[in-house]
């Protein structure tokens, strides 16, 4: 892949996704610059976006996961309020044994 930002950072683009890697997907949580470069890209390319977080409690926060296509947010402790993940097409949250309330969340899809 000629973007060299992503580089160890994704595990591919198929047609329409945009794949990144644990590593990439923490990065795309912390890291501004990083998020609007992909952003930008998924917007670009008309690709979806694929992030997984799973079994990391660093995050807590999961507002700036919010527009991405499938999330995987399993195994995660510290989570309690995914409302703001409305926009997510795809959400796992297997075994997130904090999260008590999904009811102002139009989530379309829990896998």
């Amino acid at each position: 892949m000629s973007d060299s930002y992503l580089e160890d950072c994704y595990y591919g683009c198929t047609d329409d996704r945009l794949l990144l890697n644990h590593i990439g997907s923490l990065k795309y949580y912390e890291d501004a610059k990083f998020r609007d470069k992909i952003n930008k890209k998924v917007e670009d390319e008309e690709l979806k976006l694929n992030i997984n977080c799973s079994r990391n409690d660093e995050i807590e926060d999961v507002s700036v996961l919010s527009n991405t296509h499938t999330l995987n947010l399993s195994y995660y402790k510290n989570i309690s309020n995914v409302n703001v993940l409305s926009n997510v097409h795809d959400l796992n949250l297997s075994d997130c044994k904090k999260i008590s309330d999904v009811s102002n969340s139009t989530i379309f899809k829990l896998i």
